[in-house]
């Protein structure tokens, strides 16, 4: 099942099937300014943030959610280049960007800049002495990708509902 939103750009609509989540991917070497993102390289990215946030969490480790924010804000500032774990996920998803869809960069940029302020927030909450807070900020994180790998995606709804928002 998935739900379609339709975006308006350039006098034309697409379809986005909200179950990725949170990373802004160029996947043509040299070019910044691709319009579409892998569905495979979403996905790692968000499996991978699943599994160090549990991962974290069932250690008692922020350290390791500090370096899943720094790898998620390289990556929404630089692109690929920028995403350790799309790199790191590269070498094996190479050979199915084919078979697979994929996404819009702009709702995925959305995506990952929320997941950026709400790690963002979970850090802060650990050096101010909060680390309940710290855990259930990057949770949300965690929650989120794991529904959209699932196949509904949190931000994607977002995402629509402050695009309708803002055309009223």
């Amino acid at each position: 099942m998935s739900i379609s939103y339709h975006i308006f750009k350039n006098n034309s609509s697409f379809t986005v099937f909200p179950h990725q989540l949170m990373i802004i991917v160029p996947f043509h070497k040299g070019s910044e300014n691709v319009k579409e993102i892998p569905i495979p390289f979403v996905r790692a990215n968000q499996a991978i943030m699943v599994i160090l946030i549990v991962l974290s969490a069932l250690l008692q480790q922020p350290a390791i959610i500090a370096a899943v924010w720094a790898v998620q804000v390289c990556g929404l500032s630089f692109g690929a280049r920028g995403n350790l774990f799309v790199q790191a996920a590269r070498p094996f998803l190479s050979n199915r960007l084919s078979r697979y869809g994929t996404e819009a960069a702009e709702l995925q940029r959305f995506n990952n800049s929320i997941a950026v302020i709400l790690l963002t927030l979970s850090i802060i909450s650990f050096w101010l002495g909060y680390s309940v807070m710290g855990y259930v900020f990057a949770g949300m994180v965690a929650l989120a990708a794991f529904v959209a790998i699932c196949g509904f995606c949190v931000g994607c709804f977002l995402y629509y509902q402050f695009k309708r928002l803002r055309r009223i």
